[in-house]
């Protein structure tokens, strides 16, 4: 049995493979099927392009990728595909698991939708995909029956041992089309891993905490390493991204992560996502040894009071505690902040800005707040301002856009304004441009840093 996945196509290139994608694909050529996996964008692949190497293929099942970015882009290939093959078409990804009975009204053609997480599913659904009325059997499927019914199938429980799941097949894609975002790596060639499935906070503007939610659960220590090395071994990676949401939870398996790198003699640089109230001095340092140079966190705002509203779970001490250590463990910090945030006036919006220039963190980040379909933050936000969804472009073009408005801001204009000038400010002044310098060792310093101020002005 042939089985296709797609990515579909977004405007903005990726800068790491896709990791759902791989893992699906590799538990099912581990039961014997075989699959191929197009990266539309990666590869430059047209919807005509997709179905020219389709036709080749032969497929059985065709699986695509859904999110938020790209659901029409999803729903436009899938009519294409189903005019050219006699084959289900299936959906899965975090917006069709949030909007599955939505998505299979609006588009006829689609036969099927997998929820949340897909290894278990997709296996059994290949186990009767020729006998349409055994669907029924396959829990965490929602699809449509010969007669176009469409039927909601038990929910399926989450894997709970993760260690059971196989390393993803890199081989599926090509490597050498993923490259990271200019800041966000230190040496090549560089790729991502996630060690967890599922997030334990609250964050309103997040799906894990809407309708995505999943208990929290991690890969062992050691089934971590095996992967390093493994790719280390196989494609010589030189570092690794930890794209999990909350890498820097529970302080027993990263110091036995730690250790296990550095008794393995594993010659890696890598970087992750933390909380801020994770982290400990001496968490910090045993990170810094075993080869952690960078930590992205995600502060958001320089008030509490809105942090408290988006259920942040942290205080501004402790944002100040945790960028104090990283930096004294000399490790660099990537920081996010949120700008028109329920509640949020100008004036809380600068200090937002001044609060990422006091903590003098390596790089800032400032945008207007998005709020998804799916999360606690879209259901509530018109509580306090105005919300207008067609603006919403979700950050993946230029000009970002400011779908939501606090009652406080005049206009989308004069957050957009704030956001620019936001970055400026931080980026442009003496002592940051004087740091940045002292850091370049080479012409590839240089071109990172390059591009990263070409990002900046682009905003």
């Amino acid at each position: 049995m042939n089985i296709l996945l797609i990515s579909p196509s977004t405007l903005r290139k990726p800068d790491l493979p896709p990791l759902g994608l791989l893992s699906i694909g590799t538990v099912l050529i581990k039961k014997g099927y075989h699959v191929k996996i197009l990266d539309a964008t990666a590869q430059s692949l047209s919807d005509e392009a997709i179905i020219q190497i389709a036709n080749k293929y032969n497929p059985n099942l065709i699986g695509i990728s859904t999110l938020i970015v790209n659901e029409k882009q999803s729903i436009q290939l899938a009519k294409k595909l189903k005019k050219h093959f006699d084959c289900p078409v299936i959906f899965g990804g975090p917006q069709s698991s949030c909007f599955p009975l939505e998505i299979l009204r609006k588009e006829d053609s689609l036969d099927g939708i997998v929820i949340k997480e897909g290894e278990d599913t997709i296996v059994e659904l290949c186990e009767v995909l020729n006998q349409r009325p055994e669907w029924n059997k396959v829990n965490g499927l929602i699809y449509r029956d010969e007669n176009g019914k469409i039927i909601s199938n038990q929910p399926r429980a989450p894997i709970e041992n993760l260690d059971s799941l196989p390393i993803p097949d890199r081989s599926l894609v090509n490597l050498n089309l993923y490259h990271p975002i200019p800041s966000e790596y230190r040496s090549l060639p560089a790729t991502s891993v996630v060690t967890s499935r599922g997030c334990p906070y609250l964050c309103t503007y997040c799906f894990d905490a809407g309708k995505l939610a999943q208990k929290y659960r991690r890969r062992s220590p050691l089934n971590v390493i095996d992967e390093i090395e493994h790719l280390t071994n196989k494609y010589g990676i030189r570092e690794i991204s930890f794209r999990d949401d909350e890498f820097v939870l529970n302080s027993k398996w990263i110091y036995s992560f730690c250790d296990l790198i550095l008794s393995r003699k594993i010659n890696i640089t890598w970087s992750c996502y933390g909380r801020v109230a994770n982290v400990s001095p001496k968490l910090l340092r045993a990170m810094k040894k075993a080869g952690c140079w960078s930590i992205v966190y995600g502060i958001e705002s320089g008030n509490q009071e809105l942090l408290d509203i988006i259920k942040k779970g942290f205080s501004i001490q402790q944002v100040r505690n945790a960028v104090k250590w990283t930096h004294e463990a000399d490790i660099e910090t990537r920081c996010s902040f949120m700008l028109a945030l329920p509640g949020e006036t100008p004036e809380m919006g600068w200090k937002t800005v001044d609060f990422a220039i006091e903590l003098d963190v390596n790089y800032a980040q400032f945008f207007a707040i998005n709020p998804l379909p799916g999360t606690p933050l879209y259901d509530n936000c018109q509580e306090y301002g105005t919300l207008n969804p067609n603006l919403n472009n979700y950050g993946i073009s230029r000009p970002f856009r400011a779908p939501f408005v606090p009652y406080a801001y005049k206009n989308e204009q004069e957050i957009l304004r704030l956001v620019k000038k936001g970055h400026r400010k931080f980026y442009f002044r003496p002592n940051y441009f004087l740091k940045v310098m002292k850091k370049i060792r080479g012409l590839e310093d240089i071109r990172k840093y390059w591009n990263g101020i070409k990002m900046v002005l682009e905003v």
